[in-house]
């Protein structure tokens, strides 16, 4: 009987040894979670909050810099789009999470926008998010009047963002090396722990937001963490951004001006984007379709039960959206109208 036990005593002991000199597996990096390094998340599920994300990730000094100049330069805005200005910024942020997605072919789809990237004016995705971002500053400020920033506002939103880069990056910290890693790592390189100017202060605390959104389920199981402070930190940043914009004098006068230059420039890359998306997925009607404007198309269709196919054309269409009606439906397609 002991010799027996000795035996079994001996097997475990040579099973725990080689347990223990295993090679460990290496970890692998979560490729879902979006870096500043990784313009694309590998899927075959498009999923637009990760897609923004990374968008955002790419709205670099440089590039804030490149529109605030072309913004300054524009020298004719816009006082309507056709639509109301909050669906008009919501179909512009679809259409450039759709752009983000085309980049490289998907399945079924042999083709991509990356070879039409120069016609579309380079990385066009990023543009139209931090354009939009302004047009809502620029309608807050035009809404409710030049909101005085004081030092009271300047030490919450370092609060909020010591907050919430802590939080990040203790969630993180799991003993596995993935993307979420590499994504806080990239932002603590890019951003002070204390930022020295407003400007500075603005930006590091809407990155630190976005990606705070991204790991907010992680941010949720983090004991005395609150989750109101992500919206809480978007809102600052507007508010401190739109401190650098606005003048002190006239700040009404100059968002309202500034809002019609935004949304030309809008216009004018979804223009772009949309022209080259019908051309790219010309054999694929569905997909150049999501491109397009939902409501506008919407609108068509409404107004063409009471008038002609050319007269609705002639009141409701957009740069992009001219030639909306040569995209065949797909087939068999008995609930759309039949004109």
């Amino acid at each position: 009987m002991k010799a027996k036990s000795s035996a079994k005593v001996s097997s475990k002991s040579t099973t725990a040894r080689t347990a223990k000199s295993a090679p460990k597996a290496e970890p692998t990096a979560d490729v879902s979670i979006p870096t500043m390094d990784t313009r694309l998340a590998p899927s075959t599920t498009m999923e637009p909050k990760k897609l923004l994300a990374a968008m955002r990730g790419r709205i670099t000094p440089d590039v804030r810099s490149s529109l605030e100049a072309q913004i300054a330069a524009e020298p004719n805005g816009l006082n309507g789009v056709g639509m109301p200005v909050s669906v008009f910024t919501s179909e512009a942020i679809i259409a450039a999470v759709r752009v983000e997605w085309h980049q490289v072919p998907r399945e079924g789809l042999p083709m991509s926008l990356e070879p039409h990237k120069k016609r579309l004016g380079g990385d066009v995705g990023p543009e139209i998010v931090y354009l939009v971002d302004q047009v809502r500053i620029a309608d807050s400020m035009v809404a409710q009047g030049r909101v005085p920033v004081t030092d009271t506002v300047i030490e919450r939103a370092q609060y909020v963002l010591a907050r919430i880069r802590s939080g990040v990056e203790i969630v993180v910290d799991d003993g596995v090396r993935d993307g979420k890693d590499t994504l806080v790592e990239s932002l603590r390189r890019e951003h002070e722990s204390a930022p020295a100017n407003i400007p500075a202060l603005a930006s590091a605390l809407a990155a630190y937001v976005d990606v705070g959104r991204v790991l907010q389920s992680d941010l949720a199981d983090l004991a005395g963490f609150d989750l109101a402070l992500l919206d809480e930190g978007a809102e600052t940043a507007d508010i401190l951004s739109a401190r650098k914009t606005v003048p002190k004098n006239g700040g009404a006068r100059a968002a309202v001006l500034r809002r019609g230059r935004l949304l030309k420039l809008i216009r004018d890359r979804l223009g772009k984007v949309r022209k080259i998306a019908r051309f790219t997925f010309g054999e694929h009607p569905d997909t150049a379709r999501e491109f397009l404007s939902a409501y506008l198309r919407d609108k068509r269709r409404a107004q063409k039960r009471d008038a002609s196919a050319e007269e609705v054309d002639e009141l409701v269409r957009e740069p992009g959206e001219d030639a909306d009606d040569d995209v065949p439906d797909p087939q068999p397609a008995p609930n759309d109208d039949p004109v």
